[in-house]
């Protein structure tokens, strides 16, 4: 159930390029969010017994430095993975308990933008990623608009 880059998890490729990013920044502090991301993840990387995972952030740290300045596209990622990346992006950027299909779908690059809200929920439940299911119109819906505009 895990989506993959090269045989590397994508947790732990995303949190290497955030690590490596936060180091070339030169700040001192370092987001609460990423520490408990990382000591999260690391607890699970120690308890592979194959030394799989440790060797997944291994490859993908010598990923990144070969490409210091480079721009990570979809031909590293994969064209089909990089929606998911796009969405994982998104969540990190701004947390919250729920999140709208309609609202990840609208994080999206313009190019991206076609894949089906169907696959967005997949990858959601796939991936421990609550959604928000609460009855209703939501404030941008077009139902929503028309009683604003003429009522």
């Amino acid at each position: 159930m895990r989506h993959q880059f090269h045989g590397i998890d994508l947790k732990t490729f995303v949190l290497v390029r955030l690590w490596l990013r936060l180091n070339t920044s030169g700040k001192r502090k370092i987001p609460v969010r990423l520490w408990r991301i990382t000591l999260t993840h690391w607890r699970v990387i120690v308890a592979d017994p194959n030394g799989r995972r440790i060797r997944e952030a291994m490859h993908a740290i010598r990923f990144f430095h070969k490409r210091p300045k480079h721009a990570i596209g979809d031909a590293e990622v994969g064209y089909g993975n990089t929606w998911k990346i796009q969405v994982l992006l998104y969540i990190l950027a701004l947390p919250k308990e729920r999140y709208q299909v309609a609202e990840l779908k609208a994080s999206l690059l313009p190019g991206i933008r076609a894949i089906d809200r169907r696959l967005i929920r997949r990858f959601c439940q796939r991936n421990g990623i609550r959604r928000d299911v609460s009855a209703g119109e939501r404030a941008g819906s077009r139902k929503h608009a028309f009683k604003r505009r003429y009522n």
